[in-house]
């Protein structure tokens, strides 16, 4: 009954060792699957920033633009500018009261501050990416090592278990076999 065991715990290893082999397989082709859903995500994402920049270069260029006319129509105001205080702000005023390298300065930093915004809300939507599939990945390979060393520690306990079993139930026979030849 014990080589039974054994063989029956041997056999029962054998099956969750190939168990885990193929559990190991999928779990690698799982991944390889999300990365590439990952780079094509990453692929998107720097498309979509690409619009959204060129959308920028747009808005700025228009912006220029009408910065300039503007400019230009509170220079030609002259003396009315102190009339027309109601329609412009005191700090438009002053932007545009400048001279225009002062005026283009403010523009590109302006623009070079929503590109930089862009750019750390790409980098950030990739680092969100990348962190939330290592915590994904690291909990399902946490939890199938957890499982197979389950199964493992089940099998060996289930299998001594039977072999105490067999050795009581022996050890009872023997005794009530010499208690009946005596």
């Amino acid at each position: 009954m014990h080589r039974e065991i054994e063989h029956l715990e041997d056999e029962l290893m054998n099956i969750e060792l190939k168990l885990q082999e193929q559990l190991q397989a999928a779990t690698t082709d799982f991944q390889e699957r999300v990365k590439r859903i990952l780079e094509d995500m990453k692929t998107k994402t720097s498309a979509f920033i690409a619009e959204v920049n060129a959308e920028m270069e747009l808005f700025s260029a228009a912006l220029k633009v009408y910065a300039h006319q503007e400019y230009e129509r509170v220079q030609n105001m002259g003396d009315d500018v102190n009339n027309d205080q109601e329609q412009l702000s005191d700090q438009m005023i002053t932007l545009l009261g400048e001279d225009p390298d002062f005026l283009n300065g403010k523009l590109e930093g302006s623009k070079e501050n929503i590109e930089l915004r862009v750019n750390d809300i790409e980098s950030q939507i990739i680092r969100e990416l990348m962190n939330d599939w290592k915590q994904t990945e690291h909990r399902i390979i946490e939890e199938q090592h957890h499982r197979n060393r389950t199964i493992v520690q089940e099998v060996i306990k289930t299998c001594d278990k039977f072999k105490k079993e067999i050795s009581k139930f022996h050890s009872l026979y023997t005794f009530h076999f010499f208690k009946f030849i005596c």
